[in-house]
């Protein structure tokens, strides 16, 4: 399904839209320190001179070869990867922030231009939606998904959103074994329908 969605596309990715993360909350993240073995003491250095943006929905992104290749050979890239080396949450910066840059293949510019809607293919529960988290059991203000949401779940799967953000292994594992088992189910379909097209 996501491979489909990315040749409608035309090589543009599929990245969530971030915020401005120069001010408010966005900009309090950026500077907060993930402190891990082998962090540098002190600040975690100066940003790069060019916008940078949040999305925590980003990290459910899908993305042509060519932007991986940017992303893993740019210097715009390489600069910016070094400065979240030790941000929290950093992967809600990259992503977010690279497909703004106009040098970047299939950037969200470039999608706009083409007249093309980015397509999504997750779902994320936020607290603010308490009516929609069944069991109002909430991570870092998120819903955490329960056996009661998966009719939710379900009816979503249709319209294509296949991913979901939060589950916890160890609170309801249920939901996962029946999400995993609805993807095995899809792709066995798929696989019966092309072999019937090829045995025609």
């Amino acid at each position: 399904d996501i491979v489909k969605k990315l040749v409608e596309l035309k090589g543009n990715n599929i990245v969530a839209e971030g915020i401005n993360a120069a001010t408010g909350y966005a900009h309090k993240w950026l500077l907060k320190k993930k402190v891990v073995p082998g962090s540098p003491p002190g600040n975690i250095g100066p940003l790069p001179n060019f916008t940078i943006y949040k999305s925590a929905e980003s990290i459910n992104s899908a993305l042509s070869r060519d932007f991986v290749k940017y992303a893993l050979t740019d210097s715009k890239a390489t600069a910016l990867r070094k400065r979240l080396q030790y941000t929290r949450s950093a992967e809600e910066f990259f992503f977010a922030t690279l497909n703004k840059l106009k040098d970047a293949p299939g950037n969200r510019m470039k999608l706009k231009a083409a007249g093309l809607a980015m397509p999504r293919f997750s779902q994320r529960f936020w607290g603010a939606r308490r009516n929609g988290c069944l069991e109002r059991y909430l991570r870092h203000k998120i819903c955490i998904v329960s056996a009661s949401d998966l009719p939710f779940i379900l009816n979503q799967m249709k319209k294509g959103l296949w991913f979901y953000n939060k589950y916890l292994i160890d609170y309801d594992y249920v939901v996962n074994d029946c999400i995993q088992l609805l993807l095995i189910q899809n792709n066995f379909n798929l696989y019966k329908q092309e072999c019937h097209y090829n045995e025609e």
